[in-house]
């Protein structure tokens, strides 16, 4: 306890003594470094007992909030491992008697970091932050989370270096008025502070990372969030991607990976691709209503209308400029969930004929009923499923603290209108699209020893003419069917996930990405421009077009299906009172 005696004259006659008193408080410290341990020249904690602690740059450079309250110098209390809640890229360095901060001391006695930081205004100014930072005894440093608040920018260099790129690194300028970078914002942007990390090279996830020079025709903005627009290419580059320096950039190789027109003509394409496959599944209804009803019919119709989705989405996704919006995020999880439900439908149908040969009983009532039950369970498994994982997506994305810094983090609109790191891609994506894709291959192989297996009894009920054998030749053309649209499907999105996982420089991978984006009109000429097919659409149409009608006139009698047809291999299975497995 401390006194003090106040003496207070009033007009020289009257006079009062007051006493009051105030507590010494002890105030906190967090150290980087856990109890026993400073940084070494590295910046890495290592065993100090040797070396004592000499906290007076602290002490002497912390100020009260509270002029009225005061605090004991001689004890602060040390919390030993400080946690900062951003990972180790986006930290920054403060060195006492060169960089300019204070130390505020709340009346709780925890200490508060009063950073000056840079303003697009005229006059730069302080921002306090009162959480996620730390100090170091014997570096005399302080470390902290700039980007929680405002802005960041990475200068390659420390002020007073440029970024040299032909031996690769910082050379010193010998001016202090050379090499003192400071990007340009978009309109609009930072007017309240940003914060430049010195001496930090962009997070390249894999090869050297890219000098990019300024001129008339390639201009540098940086947005709000950060990453930089670099005139001529459609897509921003993450803050964390790439640092500036006096008239360049240094940029990881792919993020400017190439100019406008290929994002159009790729866009171009899978505009056209949705729009064969909505072809698809207009074929499919248009077809006579008990061919369009049959419940591999509408599976396969619900595959193609979520594909179509998926490609019209991603297409619109490719053309549109990359921005952190409400459109963008939309897009994002529509790509997502469609890509997801087309990928579940095909297991479904993978499921369906594994069903159809395994024994297993089917839902009670009649074909058509049955039918309608198994559409109903698949409808919830398909999209139900895709459902919980873009559930799943939106939580991570959307709910503060969740996932903060992590890879982990969707961060949609970031890198585009897609997934910003590659963990999040694979495990809201390529992961799941892994396994469903290794699930249909089991399922594919469990069927075809099924029929093995019944091979010869299928024989003996087709010589016999019984309904059920018929039933299971039919099964197995569809089989072969499901197995086309499998290896269409399969193979390609094989060599997408490869090419993902690769990378590389992406002129490496523009045959696959055109063979991916062609699957869909496979798909048409496949299921749409068979003669079988095309003489069912003119007899369903003839009722109400002329030129139909005239199409169709004399050939009623013509055989819509053949040993190989497409017809065939939709709509010919028939009703049988008994299932596949019962003939085993």
């Amino acid at each position: 306890m401390s006194s003090c005696l106040k003496l207070i004259v009033i007009l020289g006659v009257h006079f009062r003594i007051v006493f009051c008193s105030s507590a010494k408080r002890q105030f906190e410290i967090p150290k980087c470094c856990p109890i026993g341990e400073q940084f070494n020249d590295s910046m890495a904690c290592v065993t100090s007992n040797s070396i004592p602690e000499n906290w007076e740059w602290v002490i002497n450079n912390s100020i009260p909030l509270n002029q009225e309250v005061t605090f004991s110098p001689s004890s602060p209390t040390i919390l030993g491992n400080a946690h900062l809640s951003c990972p180790s890229p986006s930290r920054a360095i403060l060195l006492h008697g060169i960089d300019e901060f204070r130390l505020l001391i709340a009346e709780s006695g925890r200490l508060h970091l009063n950073v000056l930081v840079y303003s697009t205004q005229e006059r730069d100014q302080m921002v306090t932050y009162t959480e996620s930072f730390c100090f170091d005894a014997r570096t005399k440093t302080a470390i902290f989370c700039p980007c929680s608040k405002l802005p960041c920018v990475r200068k390659c260099c420390y002020d007073g270096f440029v970024y040299n790129g032909s031996v690769g690194r910082c050379v010193d300028t010998g001016h202090d008025d050379v090499g003192f970078w400071r990007p340009t914002f978009q309109a609009g942007v930072a007017e309240e502070g940003y914060y430049v990390i010195g001496n930090r090279r962009p997070s390249c996830e894999s090869g050297s990372a890219t000098v990019i020079t300024s001129s008339n025709s390639t201009k540098f903005a940086v947005g709000e969030d950060g990453s930089v627009k670099v005139s001529g290419y459609p897509q921003a580059v993450p803050w964390h991607e790439y640092c500036g320096d006096t008239g360049m950039l240094l940029v990881c190789p792919g993020r400017l990976r190439t100019e406008v027109r290929k994002f159009l003509i790729y866009g171009v394409l899978l505009l056209i691709a949705g729009a064969l496959l909505i072809g698809v599944v207009i074929t499919g209804f248009l077809l006579p209503s008990k061919v369009a009803k049959k419940l591999h019919n509408l599976v396969f119709a619900a595959h193609n209308s979520m594909l179509a989705t998926a490609y019209v989405a991603t297409g619109v996704a490719q053309i549109i400029p990359n921005k952190r919006n409400a459109a963008c995020f939309s897009l994002a999880f529509t790509i997502q969930f469609t890509f997801l439900a087309a990928f579940l439908w095909l297991n479904v149908m993978c499921i369906d004929i594994a069903w159809a040969f395994s024994g297993l009983h089917s839902p009670q009532g009649s074909a058509v009923e049955r039918d309608h039950k198994k559409f109903i369970l698949y409808s919830v498994y398909a999209w139900g499923t895709a459902s919980i994982l873009s559930v799943i997506t939106a939580t991570v994305e959307f709910v503060p603290g969740l996932a903060v810094g992590s890879p982990l983090k969707p961060n949609f609109g970031r890198r585009a209108c897609w997934f910003e790191k590659p963990a999040a891609t694979l495990a809201y994506f390529y992961g799941p699209m892994a396994f469903l894709l290794l699930a249909n291959l089991m399922l594919f192989l469990y069927t075809a020893t099924r029929i093995i297996l019944v091979r010869r009894d299928t024989a003996i009920l087709n010589s016999a003419g019984n309904t059920s054998g018929s039933a299971i030749r039919k099964n197995r053309q569809r089989l072969v069917l499901y197995v086309k649209l499998f290896c269409l499907m399969g193979l390609t999105w094989i060599t997408e996930i490869i090419s993902w996982a690769v990378g590389g420089a992406d002129y490496y991978w523009y045959i696959t990405d055109i063979v991916n984006m062609l699957r869909a009109v496979f798909i048409f000429v496949i299921f749409c421009c068979k003669r079988s097919v095309l003489n069912l659409l003119r007899a369903r149409l003839a009722s109400f077009l002329p030129c139909a009608k005239r199409l169709t006139h004399g050939k009623s009698g013509m055989s819509l299906s053949g040993p190989t047809s497409s017809l065939q291999l939709t709509t010919s299975i028939k009703k049988s009172t008994r299932r596949p497995s019962q003939d085993t």
